[in-house]
């Protein structure tokens, strides 16, 4: 039978730190972007409650950003890191939560 074993969970030396990162930068940042590119009409978009891009990343960056604050108020001993990025297109994992200082890994003998 396999066994698990909890291991200390350890960055890698080339990582960099995730910690700092901000609920909905990313959604925001990519929300100015496409708001940039067409100021004028965006803004009209807005008066006129068009569906847009700029009004999708607006309110995701805006559900992200409620999210976040909801989960810096856990107690003690949960830690959060918001948008985690993954793969090479800006995708990004809005949350990772953490209750404890190890982590569980199964690994076969």
């Amino acid at each position: 039978m396999q066994e698990l074993t909890a291991v200390p969970v350890e960055a890698p030396q080339s990582s960099r730190d995730l910690s700092a990162n901000v609920a909905c930068a990313a959604a925001k940042a990519k929300r100015d972007e496409v708001y940039r590119q067409a100021p004028v009409m965006n803004t009209i978009a807005r008066f006129v409650r068009l569906k847009t891009e700029e009004r999708a990343w607006r309110l995701g960056a805006k559900g992200e950003a409620k999210v976040g604050k909801e989960l810096d108020r856990l107690p003690d001993g949960w830690h959060t890191i918001h948008a985690v990025p993954i793969g090479k297109e800006g995708s990004d994992i809005n949350a990772i939560h953490q209750a404890a200082k190890y982590s569980a890994t199964w690994q076969p003998y």
